[in-house]
This record gives C-alpha cells, structure tokens and sequence, in this order.
C-alpha cells in the first residue's frame, strides 16, 4: 500500500520534520510504500516531480534505519497524484498549511486520514472544523482529542479516532551522553566550550523555538532567581528563530533581570538562526544537568522526553496533555488555567514552583535521572508508527465518510452557534465546575 505522508519535509530541524522522517522509516518497516509531500519542495525537478535519495548522516549511531531511500515531492501535489491509496496528513489541523491540504483531500474520493494535534484545552468551534475533512482522525494524547471534541458537532461525525503519541527511535535510549559530548565538541570545535562549562558548572537548559507558546519569559525570571540562590549555576539557552521568526525579546528579558554573558553558556548563533542538526540537539541535551521548558501549552511536548532520554533531568508546566504522558513524575511544575484572547485555554506556570524544581531537579538529579528515563521509553517511533497503522486501516473502513470542502453555509451556521456543551468545556478547562 502507498500512503502520502503530507506533513513537514523528512529531515527539516524540526519536531515535526524528524518526526516525518521517523514515522517514514516505521511505516517502511510495516510493509507501506511512503510518498513525503512537503512544504518549500520544488514542484518540478529536472527530470521528475519527485527526488529519491538517503540522508546524508555521519554520526550512523542516530541516524533512522530505512528500509527504502526517502522519496519526496512538493506539497503542490498532494491529493492529485494518482498512484496513492491513502493520504495521510499531520499537524495542526486549522494551520495554514494544514487547513489547505484538508480542503483539498476532502474532495479526494480517496481515504484520508489525519493525525490532529493542538495546544489549547479546547478548541474554538471554528477551528474544529477541519478534522470532518477526513475520513479518519488520530490524535497524539486523550487530551487533545478532548479538544476538539467538546463540540457535538464533531462528536456526531466522530465516534472513533486512535490516540497516537509520538515517538523517538529506540536507539536514542541507549546513547552515551559522554560520548555524544566528545564526539560533538572534536569535530566543532565552536562547541568545546558548551562541553566544558557542563564540567564546570551546573547547567540549567532550554532548547526550542522563539514561539508564543513557550514561556521564555518563565524560563529567565525562575534562572535568574536560582542563579542567586546557586551561584555557579549557568544557563545554557537554545532559542531558535529558523521558523517562524522570534517571539519574544530574549535580549531586553535578559537586561530586565540583570543577567549577562558571564551568567550564559555561550552558544554559536547560527543555531539560533538556522537551527540544529539532530546530533547538535541531542550534544545540547547532554550538556544540560536540567532541563527546563514552562509552556503555555504542549500538543504532545517531544523536548522533555528527548531529554530524558538522554539522561537529562526536564522539569516543565503541568497541562493536560503533559500530566496524561508523564502521570505522577514529581517534577511536573504547577500551573493555573487561563482564557487567552483569541479563546484559547492555556496554562501559566507557576514561577516559585519552576524555581523550587529547577533547584530540587539541581541538588538531587540522579534521585530523577532513572525515572524520568522509563517515562521517555514508554513513546517510541515503532510504537507510534503501529497507531498510525491502525489510524490508515480505519480510514479505509471509514473511507466515504469525510465531509468536503466548502461546507455548506447553513450548516456551517448551525454548527457554529454557541452551545451549552462548549461552555462546559470551557467551564471544566479553567476548573470553573
């Protein structure tokens, strides 16, 4: 069977690139044929309107096992080529990006499946919209489908969906941190600086885009105070603005609390501009002691649990995708519901109780490191690939059921008129009942 896996192109430093790239080499070993339709990809080659090749990786230790060479085309083609038999499409289903392959594969007679994933507690009524253009729907966590699900009118087109948790290949459980150090730092020698403030220091972490989600602002203040409380703690900050531009100020943030050059470990800035090769992230997540990532909100949250896989000790914002992945692990910040302006339910972190972590994660990291390793083994690549198995599978049964694109007006109207049900997910979202 062939799927068209429209998504971010297999390879891009992204959560959602690498992601691509692993549920590619899973789904290969499952026995499907994959075709990567992707954003910013020519839509005509010299020769062919597709580009078959093999990554290019020096470090094999973390490099994906395909089974075929990666096969890619421009997203220009998705839902026209004929010689596929499923489209599968990830992301955010209302993005830009998103929202314009549903359209189109909603009028496709052929199956189409999609793998939703979103940050707010629940989902504005417009914005459910597009996960009807589908056949069939996974979602990373119970939390998320919860989201778009507060609404009857999904519900009554939606009586099953899978819950697919992403994944990390298996062999990042097993690498050796020292040796991801010295190799990293021998071969940049930019780096060897990163790598020897870990020896030096005790380094508290973040890594991730300059996005409006991540509580950067959080993150400094909360360092700032433990900085005064542990002098020889540094800051090893990796705010990337290779998609997407920057978010916030971390400049004047810096400057606010009094924290300079001496108080940072210093970092190349083409990472924060170009953003990082796999082996770069995980050499910064080794030379992290803690990491720590408050977030106003997780559609699945990929950094902790890279991190833990690594032997990094995350402390990060409690919300209700975070707490249904990490349960009971006791570094799970608090965090208080809030109504944004554009109707999104998000989570503000609780500042003492990010610093008070940030300190125990510190003074007592090997009581966490094991534990926060079997969290991260629990959400594999393999293990999220047989979901999204599952996933196509119902899209076939389902195949006929998607709604296509424009909806009606009327109908439309009729579905978007507030509802009692949506208020109480609302209600229950900010602990209001």
């Amino acid at each position: 069977m062939r799927i068209g896996l429209v998504w971010e192109c297999p390879e891009a430093p992204t959560s959602y690139g690498k992601l691509a790239l692993w549920l590619t080499a899973e789904l290969q070993r499952l026995g499907f044929d994959v075709i990567n339709y992707c954003p910013g990809f020519p839509a005509t080659n010299l020769f062919t309107k597709r580009l078959s090749h093999v990554p290019a990786c020096p470090f094999k230790e973390v490099c994906p096992e395909l089974v075929k060479p990666l096969v890619i085309a421009s997203d220009a083609y998705a839902c026209f080529d004929e010689d596929i038999d499923v489209w599968l499409i990830a992301g955010t289903p209302f993005g830009g990006e998103e929202a314009k392959w549903l359209a189109t594969c909603s009028r496709d007679k052929r199956p189409v499946a999609l793998y939703a994933v979103t940050e707010t507690a629940v989902v504005p009524p417009r914005l459910a919209v597009p996960v009807l253009y589908a056949d069939a729907v996974a979602f990373t966590t119970e939390a998320v489908a919860r989201a778009f699900l507060a609404h009857d009118f999904v519900k009554q087109f939606i009586d099953r969906y899978i819950v697919a948790p992403n994944g990390i290949p298996r062999q990042y459980l097993e690498l050796d941190r020292d040796w991801i150090r010295s190799v990293v730092a021998s071969a940049s020698p930019s780096l060897a600086p990163i790598a020897d403030a870990y020896k030096q220091f005790s380094i508290v972490g973040f890594v991730g885009k300059n996005h409006p989600r991540k509580d950067i602002p959080a993150l400094l203040a909360t360092f700032a105070s433990v900085k005064t409380l542990r002098p020889n703690t540094k800051l090893l900050l990796v705010a990337t603005s290779n998609v997407g531009g920057d978010a916030w100020d971390v400049e004047a943030l810096l400057h606010s609390l009094g924290l300079g050059a001496e108080d940072l470990v210093p970092v190349p800035s083409f990472f924060t501009k170009m953003g990082l090769a796999e082996i770069e992230l995980l050499f910064i997540y080794s030379s992290m002691h803690v990491l720590a990532f408050p977030t106003f909100g997780e559609g699945f949250g990929l950094v902790p649990v890279e991190a833990a896989a690594l032997g990094t000790v995350p402390v990060f914002t409690e919300t209700p995708v975070t707490k249904e992945i990490w349960g009971e692990y006791p570094l799970l910040v608090k965090s208080r519901p809030v109504l944004f302006s554009d109707g999104w339910v998000l989570f503000a972190t609780d500042y003492i109780d990010l610093r008070n972590k940030m300190l125990e994660a510190l003074d007592n990291r090997e009581k966490y490191v094991d534990v926060a390793k079997a969290v991260a083994a629990k959400f594999t690549a393999d293990a999220m690939a047989k979901r999204i198995a599952e996933l196509i599978d119902l899209a076939i049964e389902r195949q006929g059921t998607k709604i296509p694109h424009p909806i009606d007006s009327k109908t439309l109207e009729e579905w978007l008129k507030p509802s009692k049900s949506q208020r109480l997910a609302v209600l229950k979202a900010l602990n209001l009942l």
